[in-house]
């Protein structure tokens, strides 16, 4: 039986909360729990200064900061970009996988402008 079906059957009206959704709404208040928390400037600059902070290169050297040119498949801790733009005047705490998702779409953005705008 789908859960459709059971649902219909049972002539319920929502679905009972998740043990994840309930976490939340007892750790976190209701400012904290957007569900597509929106992005600032500032946000994406701190996402940017963040990744440069924290990636790991796959191509020579070691982490500790690098330019942007030199990111090509970065290993980024998603969770310390989170963190860092919280701590350093973001507007919300991003977490990692809306970090990671936002800077994925920044890239795509970037290598659709012409090459004299990308790392101008």
């Amino acid at each position: 039986m789908s859960y459709k079906e059971i649902k219909e059957q049972g002539n319920f009206s929502e679905a009972e909360s998740t043990l994840r959704g309930r976490f939340r709404t007892l750790t976190k208040r209701k400012e904290q729990r957007v569900r597509k928390p929106g992005w600032q400037e500032k946000d994406v600059r701190l996402l940017c200064d963040a990744v440069r902070k924290f990636v790991t290169p796959t191509r020579g050297g070691g982490g500790g900061g690098t330019s942007g040119e030199d990111i090509k498949s970065p290993k980024v801790s998603w969770k310390q970009v989170g963190e860092y733009i919280s701590k350093n005047g973001g507007s919300y705490h991003f977490g990692n996988a809306t970090c990671k998702k936002k800077w994925a779409q920044i890239q795509r953005d970037v290598m659709t402008l012409p090459a004299e705008q990308r790392f101008g």
